[in-house]
């Protein structure tokens, strides 16, 4: 009698605990669905964003940016050919910036850094502290509807503008795949 109460313990117990790991799997699996359907929503965003700007939006000649030196510049001064741009804003965060820095100055490919957010001393302090030397300027009027658009990125990204002040191969990068980012640069390389 005793045995069989033992065996009914034991049973008991494993269904216990294959029920507590079922509940905890379950709960798991819901976790890692959410978290993937929000990276797919943000992966869309992201498409929609440079899907919405590449080829479609050109600045106006007498767009001006601010160079860190305190200039005013229009940007047909500052982007004469193809040219890669990184946005950076203070709203990313350090380390972002950092890698997106560290990523573009590999390119090989000239680049301009535009910023927003940012006090023309910071600037001047990212500049010598991250040892760049592309040029660097502040947008002057986030009015305009790319950059207003734009904003609701929360981590730097690139784009090409040509001599023709044309918006063109935006690219918000992730991350966690630098395999995106090599393909994208390998790309720019490739136009001329």
């Amino acid at each position: 009698m005793n045995k069989n109460w033992l065996y009914i313990g034991v049973l008991l117990f494993m269904f216990f605990f294959l029920g507590s790991f079922y509940i905890y799997s379950l709960e798991e699996y819901k976790n890692v669905s959410q978290k993937q359907n929000d990276e797919i929503v943000e992966l869309k965003s992201r498409v929609l964003l440079q899907s919405k700007y590449s080829g479609f939006f050109k600045f106006p000649d007498n767009y001006v940016l601010q160079s860190i030196e305190g200039n005013s510049k229009l940007v047909e001064d500052v982007f004469y050919d193809l040219t890669i741009v990184l946005y950076i804003s203070s709203r990313f965060c350090d380390s972002c910036i950092e890698d997106s820095l560290a990523k573009i100055k590999n390119s090989g490919k000239k680049y301009i850094i535009v910023s927003n957010g940012f006090s023309l001393r910071e600037l001047k302090l990212i500049k010598k502290e991250k040892e760049i030397s592309a040029p660097m300027y502040s947008i002057m009027n986030n009015n305009i509807s790319f950059y207003r658009n734009m904003e609701n990125a929360s981590y730097p990204y690139y784009f090409t503008i040509d001599e023709d002040l044309e918006v063109s191969n935006v690219f918000f990068p992730i991350k966690s795949s630098t395999n995106l980012e090599d393909r994208y640069f390998k790309q720019i390389n490739n136009i001329d």
